[in-house]
């Protein structure tokens, strides 16, 4: 028998995977790290190649230590195939094919410079979250996160000075790429204040603050562009 003869097709490997509900049966506690982890390893056979491993830019040792830190109790086959998934696709950190190489590095690095204390759990997060940022929903639902509010906790858990900064509740995924925008100084909205643009409901989770007439300068975000 050949070794390709051994080797699983591609949707069989993708279906030994385990989801979200297998890795927190396999975890002893439900904290916003856990419920994270879980939710971007778990959605690894939704997102499109090549971000389609269990956390992009982990290098497969870094992905042992974290399945064994948050989920020990996870069944060692199980185990195994993330760790074969990741070693299938190289588990790309800055894939040339992609087109989105340096976005996803920039947003690793927004959050590892603003992170609340240096431990590699923050590095594995930083990773999962600018490998949930490659898919196209909100971020808390790229994550499976139970609900738009744990994402928040998170945020202010881990990356604190980053989330002072979104004093309007911007959406997440919104407000990490507006950040990068603002550090490159590159305009991101026509409009003269977010209140006016016409794709509100896209970027903040609540309605648009109304106009009062002593209102004389524009209506603008701290971090906003002219």
């Amino acid at each position: 028998m050949n070794s390709s003869a051994r080797q699983p097709k591609p949707d069989e490997r993708i279906a030994a995977l385990p989801g979200r509900g297998d890795l927190l049966a396999a975890a002893p506690d439900a904290s916003t790290l856990t419920l994270a982890f879980a939710g971007v390893i778990g959605g690894t056979a939704r997102r499109a190649p090549p971000y389609n491993v269990p956390v992009a830019g982990l290098a497969e040792a870094a992905l042992r230590r974290l399945l064994q830190r948050f989920f020990p109790a996870l069944a060692a086959a199980q185990r195994a195939a993330l760790l074969a998934q990741a070693a299938v696709r190289g588990n790309p950190s800055a894939p040339e094919s992609s087109g989105v190489a340096d976005e996803f590095a920039d947003i690793v690095a927004l959050l590892l410079e603003e992170h609340a204390v240096a431990d590699d759990a923050i590095v594995w997060l930083a990773h999962a979250i600018a490998t949930a940022c490659m898919s196209a929903d909100h971020l808390w639902q790229d994550m499976d996160l139970p609900d738009r509010p744990v994402l928040g906790r998170l945020m202010r858990e881990h990356f604190p000075q980053l989330a002072v900064r979104n004093v309007r509740d911007m959406r997440w995924k919104k407000f990490l790429y507006r950040e990068l925008c603002d550090r490159a100084a590159v305009p991101v909205c026509p409009a003269p204040s977010c209140s006016a643009c016409s794709e509100y409901s896209h970027c903040f989770a609540g309605a648009p603050p109304a106009a009062t007439a002593s209102t004389s300068a524009p209506d603008t975000l701290p971090n906003e562009l002219p």
